[in-house]
């Protein structure tokens, strides 16, 4: 069974809290405490204080004529699909090595 490798934890950032890696990726991932080590080690930023700051900072330089709310919406759903991108590659990996090494 493949394990999620620091790479891993890393490309997740900050799209994953460490609960939420720990609830997809199940026995392939650390603990919920090792992947926020991870985290830690290598972002100054909590995952979840980094999703709201970007969101912030998108909408501070934006250029547009739309409120905050439609904005941060559109925002998020942009997140949201990335998020569901960086899941499907990471997965994507996963079956392939174990189909390889079995």
């Amino acid at each position: 069974m493949y394990r999620l490798q620091d790479k891993d934890y890393k490309n997740l950032y900050p799209y994953f809290l460490p609960r939420q890696v720990k609830q997809e990726f199940g026995d392939r991932a650390l603990s919920e405490r090792s992947i926020s080590t991870i985290y830690k080690k290598n972002f100054k930023t909590p995952a979840s204080q980094k999703m709201a700051s970007m969101i912030k900072e998108t909408y501070t330089i934006a250029d547009i004529e739309s409120n905050e709310v439609d904005w941060n919406n559109t925002v998020a759903e942009a997140i949201n699909n990335t998020r569901n991108r960086k899941k499907q590659e990471l997965w994507t990996k996963i079956d392939l090595i174990e189909e390889l090494t079995d």
